[in-house]
């Protein structure tokens, strides 16, 4: 594993990974949401592409990457007192209508393993099983 790696080599590692794989790559967006009404301020890397994932807009290209400005507060207690919130950049590869779940973990896993050299035997999956409906469940 790489040691001693800055935050901009983080940056332009998986930058450049994610252009290599066919994503294009899209400028931050700011702080402050444009045409959004839902949102104060940008919470997420995924926030700015709403409109794609909603279909009310057609994405310059079916697979996306940056590096977005977010804000959160939810963990403000863990940050500091009441003036103080969290601030940070999030990374983000996405896929519009292209590729799903299988292709998004083979790259991440390509990407940790030969690119970041995290070692196999330190990574574990996790995988998210939707729930069954209600009614099957017995409930009204």
């Amino acid at each position: 594993m790489q040691k001693n790696i800055s935050s901009r080599q983080i940056r332009e590692t998986f930058l450049s990974f994610f252009e290599k794989k066919d994503h294009l790559l899209i400028p931050c967006t700011s702080l402050l949401p444009q045409n959004d009404p839902t949102l104060l301020y940008i919470n997420s890397g995924m926030a700015p592409l709403k409109k794609y994932f909603l279909g009310l807009s057609q994405p310059p290209h079916p697979k996306l990457c940056n590096v977005q400005l977010c804000i959160r507060t939810g963990d403000i207690e863990d940050a500091g007192d009441r003036h103080h919130f969290t601030s940070f950049e999030m990374l983000g590869s996405w896929s519009i209508n292209d590729y799903y779940k299988e292709t998004a973990i083979e790259l991440a896993y390509e990407l940790l393993v030969e690119r970041f050299g995290f070692p196999v035997d330190k990574l574990y999956a996790t995988a998210h099983q939707p729930m069954r409906p209600a009614q099957s469940l017995g409930c009204p």
